[in-house]
């Protein structure tokens, strides 16, 4: 390529160059120019030299004039500015083309229109979010037991963790039968065909991604005890982007152990033929805050059996109501004694008077039945007792009684138990030569302490009296009546692993054997009812003030004995012992004097600890089971004498009250402790000094 040619190529790119470009380059040209220069200056000196040596070659300096004039006129026309002006140059330098930089930068800008495209792609042509309906969860939490009557929460917990949002959700929920509605933290739809149903719809309608959120609901269950009541929800929903409905369900059984109602029913366990026999029925409320409204009592009775009179005692009441003859026509009828309402820790007594008529001796059976009603018409048994009769013609009338009882009721440890044996004679013929035989069915009988006035025969767990005991064995006219009396304790509690769970009762009866009447010699042998009575746990209750620790550590603070002006802290420590059966619902409780602070310290094994608006101290426990022997409370309490409390002992509790019910016994067991003073009787180091000093 020529040199005219390069610089036209030159000067081709030169002219796409930037002024600041231009004036970068014609800086670097200078440089350049003065290497060319001097180039060319060799040239001329080696030309001139050999002009002086080639003396022939007279053309070569024409020829070499004629090129540089060339070049001048082509570097003139590069470097020459808008006024025709050539820069101060010395010298030019040609830079070689940067290959590498070149491929770099056209990669460079290949991968940036790539990644814009692919992000464009990735925006415009994402995939729509996947749905599963698997981290779509509905859970319910409920109370695994629950009273018949009592106030119960449900807590529907709906959730969803899909990437995308749920429309048109509407959860329904199936409540048990027996569930009364009470409120929620959301208004069900009004839906007046599930008003009196136990079927509730609450419309969602949107659930966010990620999101979940707690349905709230309170009302009262009524059930028939031991029953598993369930309450079931179901879940409809439409996912964004869908045309489908999908649902969740769940459910969740609730147990009725026991019902608030408590029932008791005192009848002869022998009645004579055409005699008048009186029941009893005692209906209990053991509710503290809940009435009961529309309850049935349902009474089932042998057709012997003829309804003279009734009667319903409200113990607020100054007179009992009795009912008419209509009233007491509908009862014999329907077999139905209404009531409209039982307050709260009330009672209702009802007494049903008749008589039986039979041809021959007969075990006569009777069913009593409470119903409680539910949301619609339909009522749920509560309690129910069977009970029998014997009822006789003639002959000998035989009742036994124990604690002023002839019915199956719970005894304690180390309790006294009294007897009462009767035998009357309901015939018209005279009897004699009588013989009573007692058995007392028990490991737990302390039969050393016996005490029996008639001093009959005891022959391992049995007590016999004849005539030589009792003279009035002897010979019994019609209707004269004969008792006996006697009383023998429990003993005291001893853990052993010899015993079963039914040796824990004591099972009572007596026979009395007619061995004349008339003056005919005979032999008729006449069973007395039959007494079981369960012997309740081994509850026990312990109370203590301390300021020193059976480590004779100081856990007490302030001046001991007390001092006027001056506060003085002691700890209060309470143990709850037991082992034999589970108790449930127990209740420590002790009201404080208005001189003595809760100081709020407090450390319990179980339950909660706390003070109440009476300023009573109560300690609640749900349920302690067999497996926990013992279980402990403590917290601190202070004083601050005043002058008048000067040389006085202070109580710093009174009465500790203990409750609880047995759950083997069903019987509601009450311990109390004597007041705690000053004194902190059994502290080793303070003992004795509770009395107040003054400063």
């Amino acid at each position: 390529m020529t040199a005219k040619n390069k610089t036209k190529k030159f000067n081709k790119k030169s002219a796409t160059k930037t002024k600041k470009a231009q004036t970068k380059l014609k800086n670097k040209a200078d440089q350049s120019i003065q290497k060319s220069s001097k180039k060319v200056l060799k040239q001329k000196d080696k030309s001139t030299k050999t002009q002086r040596n080639k003396a022939k070659k007279k053309n070569s300096s024409s020829i070499f004039k004629s090129h540089k004039n060339e070049i001048e006129k082509d570097l003139k026309a590069i470097y020459q500015d808008e006024k025709g002006k050539l820069p101060k140059m010395t010298g030019l330098d040609f830079k070689k083309t940067n290959k590498n930089l070149r491929i770099i930068i056209y990669v460079i800008f290949l991968l940036i229109i790539i990644f814009t495209v692919s992000f464009l792609g990735f925006l415009i042509f994402q995939p729509a979010p996947k749905f599963t309906s698997e981290k779509v969860n509905l859970e319910i939490k409920a109370p695994f037991s629950v009273v018949s009557g009592e106030k119960i929460d449900y807590e529907i917990k709906y959730t969803n963790l899909e990437e995308i949002s749920l429309t048109n959700a509407q959860l329904i929920i199936y409540f048990p039968r027996g569930f009364i509605f009470e409120n929620a933290n959301l208004e069900p739809t009004n839906n007046t065909n599930e008003q009196q149903s136990n079927i509730k719809t609450w419309q969602l309608n949107y659930i966010a991604p990620q999101k979940s959120d707690i349905l709230e609901i309170k009302g009262r269950l009524i059930g028939q005890i031991d029953s598993k009541e369930t309450i079931s929800a179901t879940l409809s929903y439409i996912p964004a982007n869908f045309s489908s409905e999908f649902q969740k369900t769940n459910s969740f059984n609730t147990e009725i152990s026991d019902s608030l109602i408590d029932l008791e029913i005192n009848h002869p366990s022998q009645a004579a033929h055409q005699e008048e026999t009186e029941l009893n029925f005692m209906i209990n409320n053991k509710a503290k805050e809940i009435d009961l409204q529309n309850l049935q009592i349902e009474f089932n009775y042998p057709p012997e059996f003829t309804i003279s009179e009734s009667q319903i005692i409200d113990p607020e009441e100054k007179e009992p109501l009795i009912l008419t003859e209509a009233e007491t026509e509908e009862i014999k009828t329907q077999k139905i004694i209404p009531i409209e309402n039982l307050q709260s820790q009330s009672q209702k007594q009802i007494i049903i008077k008749g008589e039986f008529s039979v041809e021959e001796r007969l075990d006569a059976n009777f069913n009593l039945q409470v119903k409680l009603k539910g949301p619609a018409e339909e009522y749920f048994i509560q309690k129910q007792k069977n009970f029998t009769i014997d009822v006789i013609k003639g002959d000998l009338l035989t009742t036994l009684i124990i604690k002023g009882s002839n019915q199956n009721k719970p005894v304690d440890f180390d309790e006294t138990l009294n007897y009462l044996l009767t035998l009357e004679n309901k015939s018209k013929n005279t009897i004699g030569n009588i013989k009573v035989r007692a058995v007392l069915d028990s490991p737990f009988l302390d039969w050393a302490g016996l005490d029996d006035p008639n001093e009959g025969i005891r022959e391992d767990q049995q007590i016999l009296w004849t005539k030589e005991q009792m003279p009035a064995l002897g010979v019994l006219f019609p209707e004269e009546e004969i008792e006996i009396n006697f009383k023998i304790n429990l003993q005291e509690f001893q853990e052993s692993s010899r015993y079963q769970a039914e040796d824990y009762q004591v099972k009572s009866f007596f026979e009395a054997q007619i061995n004349q009447i008339d003056n005919t010699e005979t032999e008729v042998v006449q069973e007395s009812n039959i007494i079981i009575n369960e012997i309740n746990t081994n509850l026990n209750l312990n109370a203590s003030a301390r300021y020193f620790s059976d480590n004779n550590l100081t856990i007490g603070s302030g001046p001991l004995p007390p001092v006027v002006g001056q506060e003085t802290n002691y700890k209060i420590f309470w143990q709850i012992n037991n082992s034999l059966h589970e108790i449930t619902d127990i209740e420590v409780k002790a009201k404080l004097p208005d001189y003595v602070n809760f100081e709020n310290q407090t450390k319990i094994s179980t339950g909660d600890l706390y003070l109440n608006p009476n300023n009573e101290i109560i300690w609640q426990i749900s349920r302690i089971p067999t497996s926990v022997k013992q279980s402990q409370a403590e917290f601190e309490i202070s004083i601050t004498p005043t002058e008048d409390d000067a040389d006085k002992i202070l109580t710093l509790l009174p009465e500790i009250a203990l409750e609880a019910t047995d759950s083997q016994t069903k019987d509601l067991l009450n311990k109390t402790v004597s007041g705690i003073t000053t004194n902190l009787e059994g502290d080793p180091l303070a003992e004795g000094k509770g009395l107040v000093q003054t400063e």
